[in-house]
């Protein structure tokens, strides 16, 4: 027999249940839409199977809900968001939960990912010190030494759903970016610190088209900024080093290849890599003083956004001063690699002496 769940909320006025909501999110969640999130992951984890809503709202606003709702709660990987169904009476909706396995192996999944997850935890060494931007940097680095892009499932997703929740990053290593962008979420709840996922496009180099692609926004400082933990993943793959082109970065920055709906203001590049290690460039002499600052402290990773639309000539400019600079002030036998990151105008350079 179906088991039951009953909340009422009116949309035309503000819930008489005050529920507290723990996740600071980058969306403008109304009351009613807190409490909604709240009711329906408590009925989910009594694993119930029918939540009757009564409300004034239509079955697209539920449906708009339930979306947003599998985001906020990546934990409820064991759902099937897409077979939602809604059966309307006259003052009353059922909504119907379709689980992807029995009550039995959600238990044994949940048990292996918390394992692996508290594995995580511990070996991200936080410190009772640690800031929230060190906490969001310890996941992104996680993320970005530990797991591989599933670029099978990108192709045939049917054949690897997991690689579409949690269970793809905690228990295979392997995901596409909804895994990981709701992977990067599940460990920030579990440091308490706010993150929220953005569903959008972006533009795939491979393909040159926008593509749909998820990311994460977390809040630091009374502000808001964009973490792609997948691209900033597929570029450390190439040069072996941690990439942080799309970190704490503002709208401004990611819109150059990433497309999305606003909800709330990111306008804010102080807390970006490129600013803090005083390798945002906006001119030739700021350039050549960064590089050679950086040759004097015994580094050979050169890695800097210049502030400018990219161009090969620019690019070429990169190349040939860090090349010039080494020359001059090493006066030893070298090789270089450089890679770049056109959209964003990021470069990344190793030299090997």
């Amino acid at each position: 027999m179906a088991t039951l769940f009953l909340v009422v909320f009116y949309f035309t006025k503000e819930s008489k249940r005050v529920g507290v909501w723990k996740k600071m999110s980058y969306y403008n969640y109304d009351s009613v839409q807190k409490n909604f999130f709240e009711s329906f992951a408590k009925t989910i984890r009594q694993k119930k199977d029918i939540f009757v809503v009564r409300n004034r709202c239509n079955n697209q606003q539920i449906f708009d809900m339930i979306n947003s709702f599998s985001y906020e709660y990546p934990e409820f990987f064991y759902v099937d968001f897409s077979k939602i169904e809604i059966l309307s009476a006259f003052i009353e909706k059922k909504i119907c939960i379709n689980y992807k396995m029995n009550f039995n192996q959600i238990d044994v999944f949940k048990k292996s990912i918390d394992d692996n997850v508290n594995k995580i935890i511990e070996g991200l060494k936080i410190e009772d010190s640690d800031s929230n931007e060190v906490k969001y940097r310890k996941i992104h680095n996680y993320l970005i030494k530990s797991i591989t892009y599933n670029r099978n499932a990108l192709n045939c997703p049917r054949s690897y759903p997991e690689a579409y929740s949690i269970c793809g990053v905690f228990l295979n290593k392997t995901a596409v970016c909804e895994g990981i962008s709701k992977s990067y979420k599940y460990l920030c709840d579990k440091l308490s610190i706010p993150c929220s996922i953005i569903v959008g496009k972006a533009l795939f180099v491979e393909t040159g088209h926008n593509e749909n692609h998820a990311w994460n926004v977390v809040h630091l400082n009374e502000k808001f900024y964009h973490i792609d933990v997948t691209w900033d993943m597929c570029n450390s793959g190439s040069c072996k080093y941690n990439r942080y082109d799309y970190y704490l970065v503002p709208d401004s920055w990611i819109e150059k290849d990433h497309c999305f709906t606003k909800s709330k203001e990111c306008n804010s590049y102080h807390m970006t890599y490129f600013y803090r290690n005083k390798s945002f460039i906006s001119s030739k002499e700021e350039l050549k003083k960064y590089i050679q600052k950086t040759i004097t402290k015994g580094n050979m990773v050169f890695f800097l956004k210049y502030n400018a639309n990219y161009s090969q000539n620019l690019e070429n400019e990169v190349y040939q001063m860090i090349k010039s600079e080494i020359s001059a002030m090493k006066n030893v036998a070298f090789s270089m690699n450089m890679w770049t990151n056109k959209e964003q105008c990021v470069f990344f350079a190793k030299i090997h002496i």
